[in-house]
């Protein structure tokens, strides 16, 4: 460890992780300036330009080899870490890993803490400053009693919402406005066509639609495959589609998303505090 209390970290061949101490670089950034942007970092730096500055092992495919081998039947020879581009996060299937961005990327590979890691990307990327006075204007994620809870009013809570696309939004309005719950089930059926998208959504385009329907199919709200063909022509057959808005993986999604925020926060308030003592410090 060093005064700084970072650590550097390094991969042998076998892909298990070392941890050696080394000063984190200082942020691209004068000093005094305010403290690195947490929300730009896990939204807009790049998760695989993170992964490949921790020089983790990609495959042809694209995804990233596990930094847990051992966790692995075979070592993870298939990879097994999917890069959800969208959302910028990866998860990995194998160690049935939550949804990570990049500062919880981070702490993984390296077991830095969540300030350490912010300090890392801010160090190897452009991040902007926030200035001194300027907090977070996302809130606390706020509750709600259980069993009362909405479907849209969970991706709002939760920080999912201000994620998705403009098109995913739509759509799920649409598409929750326009279903039939299961009677006993926490579970919509919907059956409608491309064509009948655009119409209640306003959406200009089918791609546009079949862009909003992956993302809404990433946060575990569609699991089943549409009945839609893929010739989209007059006189199109409608899809069905269910939607599962409180199945295991939407659950995960907004969990994923709600610590995010809530770290984003923490490490905020941990750099204000620091510097705060170091200008006291001073005199």
């Amino acid at each position: 460890m060093n005064a700084s209390g970072g650590r550097r970290w390094s991969m042998k061949s076998n892909s298990k992780r070392v941890l050696k101490s080394v000063e984190i670089p200082a942020t691209k950034a004068t000093p005094n300036t305010g403290i690195p942007d947490m929300a730009y970092i896990n939204r807009e730096i790049a998760i695989r330009e993170v992964a490949e500055a921790l020089e983790l092992r990609f495959a042809s495919s694209g995804r990233i080899h596990c930094w847990f081998p051992e966790l692995h039947k075979n070592g993870d020879l298939d990879a097994s870490v999917a890069i959800q581009r969208d959302f910028n996060k990866v998860k990995c299937f194998g160690c049935d890993s939550r949804p990570m961005g990049p500062i919880d990327l981070v702490m993984s590979v390296t077991g830095l803490t969540p300030l350490e890691s912010a300090l890392w990307i801010a160090g190897r990327f452009e991040v902007p400053m926030r200035p001194k006075g300027k907090h977070s204007r996302r809130d606390r994620t706020r509750s709600v009693a259980t069993g009362m809870e909405q479907p849209l009013e969970l991706l709002v809570r939760s920080g999912v919402w201000a994620q998705l696309n403009p098109q995913a939004q739509r759509l799920l309005v649409v598409m929750l406005s326009l279903a039939s719950k299961r009677s006993g089930q926490a579970v919509y059926d919907l059956e409608i066509s491309y064509a009948g998208m655009q119409r209640y959504s306003g959406i200009g385009s089918l791609s546009s639609v079949s862009r909003g329907l992956q993302q809404i199919r990433e946060i575990g709200w569609l699991p089943a495959k549409s009945t839609q063909p893929v010739n989209h022509g007059p006189g199109q057959p409608a899809g069905k589609y269910i939607l599962t808005p409180f199945s295991d993986a939407a659950h995960e999604c907004m969990q994923a998303v709600a610590e995010q925020i809530r770290t984003e926060i923490a490490v905020e308030k941990e750099l204000r505090k620091r510097k705060r003592q170091n200008r006291i410090a001073m005199y």
